[in-house]
């Protein structure tokens, strides 16, 4: 067998690869940089032309309608509007809300939000007065729900249970 030839002795790594990957690196990130530049120099030209073109294009002012063809036009607007604003209630958040609050012995018979108001007007039965209290107390506790009041109440003399009518208007609030 021949004799090992051990090296114990590290002979210095050479520098001019790694001098080299640097200068690569440093190549690289100057050309990344100045095409940053470059998007960030095209982005806000791009915005300045824009801004320019919406300022150049902004919808002339129409005349207003008047007489009978412009009464109609805003009437039929005002309910377009209505329309809207009805589609837009937080129905799911609103029934949600109803529900927390519902009981055994109170049955809804309407609910009317109105929109512009944020209020809504729940319409119902209940067997006694003791139920009606207690679903208008329930009602305030519900978190969605404020200023709860009891608007009227009548008794049913044309039903032999003799049910509670009434009427509770509440003030809903957004809840995140």
């Amino acid at each position: 067998m021949p004799p090992m030839m051990l090296d114990f002795v590290r002979r210095p790594f050479p520098i001019w690869p790694g001098i080299v990957l640097l200068a690569i690196g440093l190549g690289v990130m100057t050309d990344v940089w100045s095409r940053y530049q470059a998007a960030g120099e095209a982005l806000a030209e791009a915005e300045h032309r824009l801004e320019k073109l919406q300022r150049q294009h902004k919808p002339a002012l129409r005349k207003p309608v008047s007489g009978e063809t412009g009464a109609r036009l805003q009437s039929e607007f005002r309910q377009a509007q209505r329309v809207g604003d009805f589609l837009l209630l937080p129905w799911k958040d609103l029934f949600v809300a109803l529900e927390k609050a519902a009981m055994p012995d109170v049955a809804l018979l309407s609910v009317e939000p109105d929109a512009t108001k944020r209020e809504v007007r729940i319409t119902a039965e209940a067997k006694d007065t003791a139920t009606l209290f207690a679903y208008v107390k329930r009602l305030e506790s519900v978190p969605r729900f404020h200023d709860v009041h009891l608007m009227r109440h009548e008794i049913r003399e044309d039903d032999k249970q003799h049910p509670i009518r009434f009427t509770v208007a509440a003030f809903w609030r957004d809840i995140p």
